[in-house]
């Protein structure tokens, strides 16, 4: 469906529409990676262990996994504006809670309704682009969409240790809840679920457990369980060291202040968004997913076990480090298209949905466990010593290498392709 209207009227609705939700796009980015930059001025005020921190920061993909399934559901049955208008309020809701906490059960509750109210923002979005949208401007419209979401990521790092070291970072959530406030108020007016007059689809009446049925087909396609397991571990590494323990590693092991270690995360994040654009059409060249990926998971791997033993290096050559880790991660974007590309046309969606919430809860997951490692290393520490955040590197090298193993037997369709081609 394509808009209807004047031309000078097509434009208009298109690049507000586009603006606003990629606007509130940009939220969910920046609260999934918000707590790296403030970890230790959070843990230090409300007396918190390395495992609470971790359920802190963790509890968000919680929430966020948990609501996959019903959130698709709702979206088909109530459209996507109803289903985004009614969540996108939790995230206000959740970022006042989270700046009001006394203790970790208020930083958690803050956290998980954070989660809730995340959850359908890129799915309804994605709806609302099919819908106004030709399929030819469809991926030109998502990579705009992840672009503002990057900046997301990166407010999330010395643009908010700023802010929290001029007023605060109780101060800095409720700002950020307010202007979350402002422009989900605008998309409640602005945003609507397809162009002016253009006919409803037919209501789908799927119940949650009808949706959970289909699900063992959806997951007996080849190639699911060692694509999901990538998926579990990949993007756990990258936001367990930028929204969790990056920051406190370099106030405890290199003596950063907030606003050099939000200097050395913004690097990291910004390395990470290059790697994206970078390695983004390298199946493309190499006509091949498992090649890019498996070469990406092994630098990735062997840049976390440098870093696993740099705590004497100088602090510029471990930015660096960071900097390489954050290229090297970007192939995860390669592993979201093989992801998409193993299923059957009638199967995209929900397999789609699978391997999201395979990341996701791989993000809770593998937080979780690490504030248990850095916790059991360093009890009765008052500073974390070198030895609790080797553990983390080694960890998260660990655990992608166990799914990059798992990996090698994943189908490759685009290197069936060019076999099938030559």
């Amino acid at each position: 469906m394509t808009i209807t209207g004047s031309p000078a009227d097509q434009r208009m609705r298109g690049y507000l529409l586009v603006a606003i939700l990629c606007a509130v796009y940009f939220f969910s980015q920046f609260l999934r990676n918000s707590v790296g930059v403030i970890a230790p001025d959070i843990a230090d005020e409300l007396s918190l262990s390395p495992e609470m921190l971790g359920l802190v920061s963790s509890s968000f993909f919680l929430a966020f996994a948990a609501l996959q399934i019903p959130v698709g559901i709702a979206i088909d049955h109530y459209g996507a504006k109803l289903t985004m208008g009614v969540l996108m309020m939790f995230t206000v809701v959740g970022c006042v809670l989270f700046s009001r906490a006394q203790g970790a059960e208020g930083l958690v509750a803050g956290r998980v309704v954070m989660g809730i109210g995340c959850a359908s923002i890129l799915m309804g979005t994605l709806t609302i682009y099919t819908r106004w949208f030709s399929p030819k401007r469809f991926t030109m419209l998502l990579g705009a969409t992840i672009a503002v979401g990057t900046v997301g990521t990166l407010t999330a790092t010395s643009p908010l240790a700023w802010v929290s070291d001029v007023w605060g970072w109780r101060t800095a959530f409720l700002a950020v809840g307010a202007s979350a406030f402002v422009v989900f108020t605008v998309a409640l007016f602005v945003v609507r679920d397809r162009p002016p007059g253009a006919v409803p689809p037919p209501r789908e009446h799927h119940n949650l457990g009808a949706a959970l049925r289909a699900y063992p087909a959806v997951i007996k396609v080849k190639g699911v369980l060692p694509l999901f397991i990538m998926h579990f571990c990949c993007y756990a590494v990258f936001v367990t060291l930028l929204g969790l323990w990056a920051g406190p590693y370099f106030t405890d092991v290199h003596g950063l202040d907030l606003a050099g270690r939000g200097h050395a995360l913004f690097i990291f994040a910004v390395a990470q968004i290059v790697g994206l654009f970078l390695w983004g059409p390298s199946d493309q060249l190499l006509k091949s997913f498992r090649i890019p990926i498996r070469l990406g998971g092994t630098c990735t791997v062997a840049t976390l076990v440098l870093l696993a033993f740099s705590e004497t290096f100088p602090v510029n050559w471990v930015i660096a480090e960071f900097a390489l880790l954050g290229l090297f991660s970007g192939f995860s974007t390669v592993l979201t298209s093989h992801g998409r590309a193993i299923f059957p046309l009638e199967m995209v969606g929900r397999g789609i949905t699978l391997m999201n919430i395979g990341t996701m809860g791989g993000a809770f997951v593998w937080q979780g466990v690490s504030g248990v490692i850095v916790g059991w290393l360093s009890e009765g520490q008052a500073v974390r010593e070198p030895d609790s955040y080797r553990a983390v590197f080694l960890f998260l090298a660990a655990i992608l290498t166990i799914a990059l193993f798992f990996y090698r037997r994943a189908p490759d369709p685009a290197l069936a392709e060019r076999v099938k081609n030559v």
